[in-house]
């Protein structure tokens, strides 16, 4: 049967999103599973899209990934610490369950993509997406480009100067104290004892994760110049992070840029308009754009 359908997927650490639509307008389904061992996650993708006779996938997915199409690890998961998906060929495995190709990108590339064309980027060249959550991850878009060459950029993982007297030594399993290892969703818990989600507005752990996460947006800021960077993740959604972030932020850049007009963190720093649907959403968009009919 001839494919009439795109499809967006975003595959994440412990849930998988997708949404099926046409050629345009908004998709016809939206609906997620819980991520399970590799094989049966493709089989479970398989079956909640064997309705739809598929044109393309658009794949937004944890990594590290291979997402450079000419080479061979493209769609491959590289080091992951998810047990048994390093070295997985997903990208592999997802054609021949769906019978049709896929697009791969990271995860958070499949957000900045989503927010550029559909949400608080719209109108916009270029636009960061800046996730702090589970983990730390980075993807800058530029007059239609993701900004990378041999792999992926992991900004996640720079590290950062310390917040004064934070002598905790950090989570990230290969770098300890890097961006990721001190202000990410694991480092919040092993900071505190307890999920973020269940620490008040006023615990004194936000203010440090804040430094952080302020100094990140500074170097994605300088390195970059995007127009817009939207801040998102379980960690940088919340409140208190949001208004720490900008104020911290602010200090930080004491006026210097190279933009045409000031910087005013309310405006630069902004929230995904698409909430936690950013990352299908973007899948879907490069899926439509990707694959013809």
């Amino acid at each position: 049967m001839r494919g009439r359908y795109w499809a967006g997927i975003e595959a994440g650490g412990t849930k998988w999103l997708f949404a099926v639509g046409e050629r345009s307008g908004p998709p016809h389904c939206t609906c997620r599973i819980p991520t399970e061992d590799p094989e049966r996650t493709v089989r479970r993708v398989a079956e909640m899209l064997a309705a739809y006779p598929l044109v393309g996938v658009g794949l937004g997915s944890f990594g590290p990934i291979g997402v450079v199409p000419e080479r061979a690890d493209y769609g491959v998961l590289r080091a992951t610490p998810k047990p048994g998906w390093q070295g997985f060929p997903l990208r592999a495995r997802l054609e021949k369950a769906l019978g049709a190709p896929v697009r791969v990108v990271t995860d958070v590339a499949a957000a900045a993509w989503g927010e550029l064309h559909l949400g608080s980027g719209r109108g916009l060249r270029s636009l960061a997406y800046v996730t702090v959550g589970t983990g730390v991850g980075v993807a800058c878009v530029e007059r239609g480009r993701f900004v990378g060459g041999g792999g992926h950029p992991e900004l996640g993982h720079i590290f950062l100067p310390r917040a004064p007297e934070d002598e905790f030594p950090g989570v990230c399993p290969y770098h300890g104290s890097c961006w990721e290892g001190l202000a990410s969703g694991p480092a919040v818990e092993r900071r505190t004892g307890r999920r973020g989600e269940e620490l008040a507005e006023d615990d004194p752990v936000w203010p440090v994760v804040a430094h952080y996460v302020a100094h990140g947006l500074l170097a994605v800021t300088y390195a970059c110049a995007p127009e817009r960077i939207v801040l998102g993740g379980g960690v940088g959604s919340r409140p208190i992070v949001f208004r720490l972030v900008r104020a911290q932020f602010s200090a930080l850049l004491a006026g210097y840029t190279s933009f045409d007009a000031p910087l005013h963190a309310e405006t630069y720093i902004v929230p995904p308009a698409l909430g936690d649907q950013s990352g299908v959403l973007g899948a879907l968009a490069l899926a439509r754009e990707e694959f013809s009919a």
